[in-house]
């Protein structure tokens, strides 16, 4: 019975599509007791082992593995055969304990290790001396046969003398052959296997390794380089280094797409993964560790480094598949009858999953790539689109086909709060198809885009410009403060003046004797009130002497006669006494007459000399009525005078505060242009001279432009727009330039120069001096001349070119999703510009690309493809997985590469 693999979900479940793996290619096991080398177990008999023997070998070997964080393994003895019984195989029952056997644990080995590939490592003949090379395998390829090609090779012969390893009379071509046979048989025989072999070449800097050969011939007689992966590095050695004097090396490997690794070669349990490369697969399969050799740019990383002190050391920060601090998306679940992508009772919820680093999602047209793609959008609240028509087609896509009939969606963000919204859990910014061009038209996006190319300066670019436009809100605030402060000190100025005023005339009133003038009137008055109180007791008193005498007094007779005589006289007295009063009241009724004549003649007199003195002062004398009013608003003298320093001090302050604000936001933004030179610099360097970029100072003049058109002055107006297409003057020299007359060197006739002097009151020179116009950048394409053009001077096609690629060029780590990029771009920009930039952000970006363009896929080196079809008006998920994988393989071509017969046919005109 053959090798059945036994399923381990945990790697797929962890990371979607290809992730990273330590992998030490090059194990010895006890198969090579006789050479020595090897360090046996003492419990392990290696001339007639037992099976109990090599099962608790296999899981120390592999207990090792674990411990060493080695999760790839390469076993390669020399020889696959152990001791003197034929059929015994330490390195089979290695890869047999893998895929059955479970660590102390609990836990199944194959759920730590991820992929485990028996291989040997036989010495070839080229003719001219032996050659050492590593031949993997699949482990479906079985035990039996996997014994029966190594003796193949060996054809008879003995693998060791004493403890030397005996040469193979094969040739590596012979050797090569030998496998692509047996591999046919396999797969095409009755009860048919597949597996596949790779070959590596160890100590190939060594005597027999395959680059041994002295001198700039590198190439061995009987070799196809073709059908070799990659080149095993010495031990302590980084590639500059084994590399160093040998260009005619590095031809080599350049010319034969060959990569460079390290490997343990271990001779002990302790030394598995001493040496190692890291290595992205997605498959435990030979053809995923291909994969990963072939796009050795993205998915191969030398386990190794320098420190400070040149010693040899393992990376300080090696590429973990799990320790993502970035936020990405892992996987969405759409569960619902009526959407797009629905699911029933009979059909699960729909489970879309992302690679943390480049996911490509390719399906023919309608199969819904861009209505997942819009209905993320929407759903996690991402910014929509500037254009009203984009924003509405993406609302629509998202309403009417990937939202209807509100379905539940489930996001899996590792590393991020549940509870926490949408966005905040997957922050990705959205680009649709069209939308990077309309984005090369938005100088703000471009900024901000420029911004994020340099890491270094990133953070401090985006504080200042945070601090900029707080800058231009609080100098715009404070200018609109001392404009009203200006009308508050007008005001209180007047007010105190008046004041003042009335401090004056009181003065002059009473230099002119108007208090004299005010007693004289006080004591008429009360002349006149005595007159009248003297008048109304006369009258009362003639009232009484007219009652005492209409009074008649009894008779007199005998009885009474002593009291009558009595009653008249007292009558008589009382009468003679009222008359007497009356008389004396009518003097005195005379007398306040007479005084009060008096007090109005004095008092006109006095007013004769108060009119002539005032009148010498400049004051009406009318206005003597107001003395008392005036008075009282003298008394408030000290609380105007008080207010109108505090309105000034206030004012003086503020105007302080105005120009040290002014001062730091010049000196900032000089910090900030410095800033932005350095980035400036770095964009020739990071596009291989395909691109530059430059500013334009003071050059977004929207701010000015609005300042202009509310002057509402035709002649200023017309000078403003007679500049467009030319450099215009920022506020700062606009000032500077009505200050030292020089407003006509920028364009101004004289008579404009007068109205727009005219026009700058104090207040719009501070609402001038306020504005800031901020800084455009000018980003140029080297076209096929070798010049440069500016963006606007640029095809659709060529802009978005540039924006994309410094898009992917930023430190931006938020989560990238492009709608079919492809309309805009062509294939040459594609091969020297956007694939390497895509191959430059794995591990820093999760990219998610809709695409129908094979070379995104195949040459950008999707980590996770997922292939949309869609039937009945709802899409579902064809196949979903990395290039290795066969079923997407076949997707790839079917779908985005024309069919077979498409690629078939481009073989044979391009002469493949």
């Amino acid at each position: 019975m053959g090798f059945v693999r036994q399923q381990a979900e945990n790697w797929r479940r962890d990371v979607p599509g290809a992730r990273w793996f330590k992998a030490d290619l090059h194990i010895r096991t006890i198969d090579d007791a006789p050479s020595g080398a090897v360090l046996v177990p003492a419990d392990i008999d290696v001339a007639s082992p037992s099976p109990e023997q090599l099962d608790s070998y296999a899981r120390q070997f592999l207990d090792a593995a674990v411990a060493n964080g080695v999760q790839v393994l390469g076993i390669t003895p020399t020889c696959p055969r152990l001791g003197t019984t034929g059929g015994l195989s330490a390195a089979w029952h290695i890869v047999e304990e893998w895929n059955r056997g479970s660590h102390d644990n609990g836990r199944p080995y194959r759920e730590q290790v991820f992929a485990v590939f028996p291989g040997f490592m036989p010495r070839l003949n080229d003719g001219r001396g032996d050659l050492d090379l590593i031949f993997l395998f699949d482990p479906e390829v079985g035990r039996e046969r996997y014994l029966q090609l190594y003796d193949l090779m060996m054809q008879g012969r003995q693998p060791w003398n004493g403890e030397q390893v005996a040469s193979a009379q094969l040739s590596a071509d012979e050797a090569f052959g030998l496998l692509r046979e047996n591999r046919l048989h396999d797969e095409t025989a009755d009860g048919a296997r597949s597996w596949d072999f790779l070959a590596l070449a160890p100590n190939a800097f060594s005597e027999t390794g395959l680059l041994g050969t002295p001198g700039e011939h590198v190439e061995r007689e009987g070799f196809d380089v073709d059908d070799l992966a990659a080149l095993e590095l010495p031990e302590n050695l980084l590639p500059t280094e084994a590399l160093q004097g040998k260009p005619w090396v590095n031809n080599f490997i350049r010319a034969n797409r060959l990569t460079l690794f390290h490997s343990s070669a271990a001779d002990s349990f302790e030394d598995i993964g001493k040496r190692h490369v890291w290595l992205k697969m997605a498959e435990k399969t030979i053809e995923a560790l291909r994969q990963a050799f072939i796009a050795h740019t993205t998915r191969a990383r030398i386990g190794h480094e320098l420190d400070d002190d040149g010693s040899f050391r393992d990376l300080a920060q090696p590429p973990d598949a799990l320790r993502y601090e970035r936020p990405w998306l892992k996987s969405v679940t759409v569960n619902g009858e009526a959407a797009f992508f629905d699911s029933t009772p009979d059909r699960p919820p729909v489970e879309f999953e992302f690679s943390p680093d480049l996911t490509c999602v390719i399906g023919g047209s309608m199969t819904g790539k861009s209505t997942l793609l819009d209905g993320l959008r929407v759903h996690v609240g991402a910014q929509l689109p500037q254009s009203a028509r984009a924003r509405q087609e993406v609302k629509e896509r998202a309403a009417e086909r990937f939202l209807v009939g509100a379905p539940s969606i489930e996001l899996n963000c590792p590393g991020r709060a549940p509870t926490v919204s949408a966005q905040e859990r997957w922050p990705a910014v959205f680009y649709t198809q069209g939308e990077l061009k309309s984005l090369t038209e938005d100088p703000e996006a471009v900024q901000n885009i420029l911004a994020r190319l340099d890491a270094s300066e990133t953070g401090e670019i985006d504080r200042r410009e945070g601090n900029l436009l707080t800058y231009d809100r609080e100098l715009g605030r404070i200018a609109s403060r001392l404009s009203e402060l200006d009308d508050q000190l007008v005001e209180a100025e007047q007010a105190l003046k008046k004041i003042l005023d009335a401090r004056n005339e009181l003065t002059a009133f009473a230099d002119a004797g108007v208090e004299d003038f005010n007693n004289a009137a006080a004591s008429a008055a009360t002349w006149r009130d005595l007159t009248q109180t003297l008048d109304d007791i006369v009258a009362r008193a003639d009232d009484l002497i007219s009652a005492m005498n209409s009074v008649v007094l009894p008779n007199s007779d005998t009885a009474r006669e002593m009291a009558a005589e009595r009653l008249d006289d007292q009558w008589q007295l009382a009468s003679e006494a009222a008359s007497n009063v009356l008389n004396k009241l009518v003097d005195a009724q005379h007398t306040a007459a007479e005084g009060v004549h008096q007090e109005e003649t004095r008092r006109e007199e006095l007013r004769v000399q108060v009119d002539r003195a005032l009148a010498a002062h400049g004051f009406d004398g009318e206005r003597i009525s107001e003395f008392q009013e005036l008075s009282a608003q003298v008394s408030l003298l000290d609380s105007y005078q008080s207010n109108l320093d505090g309105v000034r001090a206030t004012s003086e302050n503020l105007q302080a505060a105005f120009e040290q604000q002014l001062a730091a936001r010049r000196s900032l933004r000089d910090e900030q242009r410095r800033s932005f030179d350095k980035v400036l610099d770095g964009v020739g360097q990071q596009s291989g001279g395909h691109f530059a970029a430059r500013r334009i100072d003071d050059g977004g003049s929207e701010p000015l432009e609005d300042f202009i058109s509310r002057l509402s002055q035709r002649g200023i107006t017309r000078w403003w727009n007679d500049s467009k297409g030319s450099p215009r003057p920022s506020p700062d020299e606009l000032l500077r330039r009505l200050d030292d007359g020089s407003l006509g060197d920028v364009g101004m006739s004289r008579a404009v120069q007068q109205t727009f002097a005219g026009c700058i009151t104090p207040a719009r020179r501070r609402e001038l001096a306020a504005l800031r116009c901020p800084d455009r950048y000018v980003l140029e394409f080297r076209t096929s001349d070798k010049n440069y053009r500016p963006l606007d001077k640029l095809s659709g096609g060529q802009r978005v070119n540039l924006l994309l690629s410094l898009l992917l060029a930023t430190s931006d780590s938020r989560p990238l999703v492009i709608d079919q990029p492809e309309d805009e771009l062509d294939n040459r920009f594609l091969f020297e510009t956007l694939l390497p930039a895509l191959h430059r952000l794995k591990g820093r970006r999760q990219v998610i690309v809709a695409t129908h363009n094979a070379n995104i896929v195949v040459n950008g080196d999707a980590d996770q493809v997922i292939q949309l079809d869609a039937a009945d008006e709802h899409g579902y998920i064809a196949c979903a997985g990395a290039i290795e994988d066969p079923t997407v393989r076949e997707a790839i071509v079917q779908t985005v590469d024309g069919g077979d017969e498409a690629f078939r046919l481009r073989r044979i005109k391009y002469g493949f």
